[in-house]
């Protein structure tokens, strides 16, 4: 129960380093979905991602109160080192060495983040520690609430072998599955999935063996050792996790902007985009467009509202104001945004990055102006990258203006290949 699953899990850090498989079977979901992530909103996807944890959820609040109840109910006495078990595991697990430590601190981007897989940032295969990165892809915290079920193995194997090897199967599956499906939504490798299932393992190993489970789970003595106060601190912990694990409810925002005025072809362009959160890439197009998705996780009712304002105060002028507001509370929270912009007829664009970035694809043919475009920069934070060109090689027809602006700007004379990423 120990050694085996170790070796396993050796084994199958070594292959996934080796081979890039991890990189290529999301490439495989991102292609197949005609370069996207569609796949990952089927409906089944989509259900488990925000339906799968509740059952879970629901056991750990019904065993929390179970366990205050406990030393005051003698029926219940014999329970209360099951409830200790489902506790604890949700308060490490899930709780504090997925989210708590690794996702937090960690490092690693999602495959949606990924160069070739429709984000900006370079692979960084398994175990590759980076905290300078913002990414929260190691390890899956959905498929840790799936492999909660492997509980019910440790609690039952003692003296119902076929209630054991159940709830083991169940766990397996479900955790499975659920990490398939963030797989299918670009939002955890392979190998993240595989490092819940170790992490959830090895902390109900633990756990079990700390608590005696083999002995009997439902003998109890009459007399309690564990010290008032652990036992508050137990409740405490709990009450936590459960606070956690109501912070985690998922929300998803589709974006997609597009100017419905019939001068819209012809018209001259001032544009504002103000972004909170992720990443924005700018790429040149005949007509202005803005399309992406955001998402994450916070309260029940977190969501990144978006405002689109389109004013045509003269004749041959067209003005657009983007805009941004947080609502509710999050632990996480992501974006990726696709601008197209016709810079033929652009007057004026005005970007203020927060905790996010705009990436600017210079286009290749230069466009003919009688006047530079002017590129303001506002705000104190986020940063703008001037892709295809350098501070000393920025093109005439675009002339930067800064307004309070204290950000990071920053040039790249090649364009990232979107195509070929190193996947080892």
């Amino acid at each position: 129960m120990l050694w085996l699953p170790l070796v396993l899990l050796v084994l199958a850090t070594l292959i996934i380093r080796l081979t890039g498989i991890d990189y290529l079977l999301q490439l495989a979901l991102y292609t197949a979905a005609g370069n996207s992530w569609n796949i990952g909103k089927h409906p089944f996807w989509h259900g488990l991602y925000e339906y799968a944890t509740t059952p879970a959820t629901a056991i750990t609040c019904v065993s929390l109160i179970g366990f205050v109840i406990s030393w005051h109910n003698d029926h219940l006495r014999p329970w209360r080192r099951i409830f200790l078990l489902i506790i604890l595991f949700m308060i490490f697990a899930p709780g504090i060495i997925t989210n708590g430590l690794l996702k937090e601190y960690w490092g690693r981007p999602r495959p949606r983040q990924i160069l070739g897989l429709g984000g900006l940032t370079p692979f960084e295969p398994l175990l590759t520690y980076n905290p300078l990165t913002s990414g929260k892809s190691f390890p899956c915290g959905h498929a840790t609430v799936g492999y909660f079920w492997m509980l019910g193995y440790f609690v039952f194997r003692g003296y119902r072998q076929y209630l054991a090897h159940f709830f083991l199967g169940l766990g397996l599956v479900l955790g499975t599955l659920m990490g398939l499906g963030r797989s299918a939504q670009g939002g955890h490798f392979l190998s993240d999935t595989i490092f819940a299932a170790a992490i959830c393992w090895f902390t109900a190993l633990g756990l079990s063996a700390i608590l005696q489970l083999n002995s009997g789970p439902l003998r109890m003595p009459k007399k309690s050792s564990i010290p008032l106060p652990v036992r508050w601190g137990i409740i405490g912990a709990g009450a936590a996790a459960m606070i956690g694990l109501a912070l985690a409810s998922p929300f998803r925002n589709a974006r997609n902007h597009h100017i419905d005025i019939a001068e819209a072809p012809t018209a001259r362009l001032h544009v504002t985009l103000h972004l909170l959160h992720g990443n924005a890439q700018l790429e040149a197009a005949d007509a202005f467009s803005l399309t992406g998705e955001a998402w994450g996780h916070g309260v029940p009712t977190a969501s990144l509202v978006d405002y689109f304002f389109v004013k045509k105060p003269t004749p041959d002028r067209i003005t657009i104001h983007y805009t941004e507001r947080v609502s509710g509370f999050f632990t996480e929270v992501q974006q990726e945004l696709n601008a197209t912009i016709p810079w033929e007829r652009m007057d004026f664009l005005e970007l203020k990055p927060e905790d996010s970035a705009f990436h600017i694809r210079l286009p290749d043919k230069m466009p003919t102006r009688q006047t530079p475009l002017v590129l303001r920069l506002t705000g104190s934070r986020g940063e703008v990258v001037i892709q295809g060109a350098t501070q000393e090689t920025l093109p005439d027809w675009l002339k930067l203006e800064f307004s309070g602006f204290s950000g990071k700007l920053s040039f790249q004379e090649s364009r990232p290949d979107q195509t070929n990423a190193n996947p080892r």
